[in-house]
């Protein structure tokens, strides 16, 4: 009770100390002593509080952040930024894993600190070999906006002889919503089965872009430069999800690409639905974890193919 009593004098309000339970969470600080007290106190890296959370972390790169939820916001003409962390990982106690990843498909059980950790290491990319894909279970539509950061390793040549799509969805009516390779030197971007609506005329390359669709504003980009085509038709619809390094062609994967991708966002009417973001998760498989809670958790998607994605650990 003594050591209890001193701690809160010396810190008063601020105390990083909280209840130490294997049968409930912890989520507000210990503020009384009791004759018999036990307790727990937890600090981030850098020995502020675990209240502090928001306490800054520098960083030139988003590996320097060290929670998957973690971006690296660096101010233009800046070569150092600073980690913000975009969903909550609290302090939470476990037994056993399953303890831990009711609300986040990373976090495991520390079996000698009996608390949850996140057990995903965020990546740089993802890298396929032409046989693996994610099926991001995402169903394109009218509203329906993605934004892709992804370089080929390889390309074929042509698309009718290996396909190769970063993002790729067939099936339904006027319903295509597809990123890939048209040519052996043009790009392929396209959001309805008809030829009016796909874009072909920028140069093919495996240099890292940002690529992007939206059926709404019947837009395409890659980078800065922006396609548009308002008089075509508009989005119909489908019941086939879209993958990632290869195109569903009514649930059939095919047509797989050689490539890396750096993150996937898609939105629904401007709501953001998928932030994928590269991982190596607690089992070492290289998948991608959505940052946008599902049926309230994160989730983790990996491949669905077959072999094994790299990553810039490899």
């Amino acid at each position: 009770k003594v050591v209890c009593q001193n701690l809160l004098s010396t810190i008063g309000d601020t105390t990083p100390i909280r209840r130490l339970s294997l049968e409930g969470t912890p989520t507000t600080p210990l503020t009384t002593c009791e004759d018999s007290n036990t307790f727990l106190i937890v600090y981030n890296e850098d020995m502020t509080a675990y209240d502090k959370m928001e306490s800054p972390r520098s960083c030139r790169t988003v590996n320097d952040c060290k929670s998957v939820c973690a971006t690296c916001e660096i101010p233009e003409g800046e070569e150092v930024g600073i980690c913000t962390n975009e969903c909550e990982e609290p302090v939470k106690l476990c037994q056993v894993h399953t303890d831990c990843n009711q609300e986040n498909e990373c976090m495991v059980c520390d079996t000698e600190s009996n608390m949850c950790k996140n057990g995903c290491e965020r990546v740089e990319y993802l890298e396929s070999s032409g046989t693996q894909y994610i099926d991001t279970n995402w169903i394109p539509n009218a509203s329906g906006r993605i934004e892709l950061s992804g370089a080929y390793t390889e390309v074929g040549s042509s698309y009718y002889s290996t396909g190769y799509y970063l993002f790729a969805q067939h099936g339904g009516t006027n319903a295509r919503f597809n990123i890939g390779q048209y040519t052996s030197t043009l790009t392929t971007f396209s959001f309805d089965v008809t030829s009016a609506n796909r874009m072909t005329d920028y140069p093919l390359d495996i240099n890292k872009h940002i690529f992007g669709i939206n059926a709404h504003t019947k837009q395409m980009f890659i980078d800065a430069n922006v396609y548009e085509n308002p008089s075509v038709a508009d989005f119909g619809s489908t019941t086939y999800t879209s993958y990632m390094f290869a195109r569903n062609v009514s649930n059939v994967a095919g047509a797989f690409s050689k490539a890396k991708i750096y993150y996937c966002k898609i939105w629904d009417n401007g709501t953001l639905v998928r932030d994928f973001v590269p991982v190596i998760a607690p089992s070492g498989q290289a998948c991608m974890l959505n940052r946008v809670p599902e049926d309230g958790k994160l989730k983790l998607y990996c491949d669905m193919g077959g072999g094994t994605f790299k990553t810039n650990k490899d």
